[in-house]
């Protein structure tokens, strides 16, 4: 059986799909290099869906700042020098902050508190998530699908042309979300590894939502599981910088497969930075620790 290195990207424009493409693939090597992993050629292939939401994608060779399609956090190689981060006190308040969050948005029973001020939370904040969990359609050349099944058909169309290889599938802020929701409902769409970074999950408005789908769809589960999709097990990665996942736990809120698995959270130092501003969330930061490293090397030699 092949092995194929799958990848979903989150929120907000990009780069064309081949660019980003290749710049998720490249540091991916990035952290092979960097901590001494042995390189080997593996298939990757990128889920691609910003064109769904923004039709003019970022232009890597755009230099002028107001232009729409200047990209202000583009691929960057890592800094191979800069000092890890140790995350034990920044992870005990992370931890506690998440706890109190959960306070103020869910009720007992885990479902969204002030339904109407989380939405317009999203709304003001994660515009493309609530067109996400919302009842829009698309237009263009995608006119009258809805925003959800247009988005979460590439994820699908990708798991099917593959179904007969071993799949890794990484997913990025956004697209945690996608892929869970994919996985979940399309059980017979198997992956071998998931494998989330920077993923909201956690967070009370999207658990919140997550529960109320599973409800409305005659699921009596106190929580949601790991999907039966993954066979092998899912990590996430986070760093206990990244607001987006502050919510890391996610083994607090997501119960075991009928194959008994769990998640693994794991802390990571991601050390993105471009013209001396940092951002632990970006992706490709994430994409070159030497956690995900460790990952895909041993699933690529399993």
């Amino acid at each position: 059986m092949s092995k194929i290195v799958l990848g979903i990207h989150g929120l907000g424009n990009k780069a064309p799909a081949p660019v980003l493409q290749r710049y998720w693939k490249k540091s991916l090597n990035e952290g092979f290099r960097i901590f001494g992993y042995p390189w080997r050629p593996f298939r990757f292939k990128m889920v691609y869906w910003a064109d769904l939401m923004h039709p003019v994608p970022y232009d890597p060779d755009e230099e002028n700042r107001s232009s729409p399609r200047y990209d202000d956090e583009p691929y960057v190689p890592g800094i191979t020098t800069k000092k890890h981060k140790t995350h034990t006190v920044r992870t005990k308040v992370a931890k506690f902050i998440a706890e109190h969050m959960n306070d103020l948005f869910l009720n007992g029973d885990m479902v969204v508190n002030f339904e109407s001020l989380t939405d317009l939370m999203i709304r003001r904040y994660f515009s493309e998530l609530a067109f996400y969990f919302g009842t829009e359609c698309l237009t263009g050349r995608y006119a009258g699908i809805q925003a959800k099944c247009a988005i979460r058909n590439r994820l699908v169309r990708e798991l099917n042309r593959n179904r007969d290889d071993k799949i890794l599938l990484i997913a990025h802020s956004m697209g945690s979300i996608i892929a869970y929701d994919v996985l979940t409902q399309s059980e017979d769409l198997k992956i071998d590894t998931l494998v989330t970074i920077g993923s909201p999950l956690g967070f009370p408005v999207v658990f919140g939502k997550i529960l109320a789908e599973m409800k409305k769809a005659g699921t009596c589960l106190a929580k949601p599981c790991v999907p039966d999709s993954v066979q092998k097990e899912w990590i996430n990665l986070f760093d206990p910088e990244d607001m987006i996942a502050v919510h890391y736990c996610l083994d607090d809120f997501y119960g075991r497969n009928t194959c008994s698995i769990a998640v693994k959270d794991i802390p990571v130092s991601n050390t993105y930075e471009c013209e001396g501003r940092k951002n632990p969330h970006k992706s490709y930061g994430y994409l070159r620790t030497r956690e995900m490293a460790e990952v895909v090397h041993s699933f690529l030699s399993g």
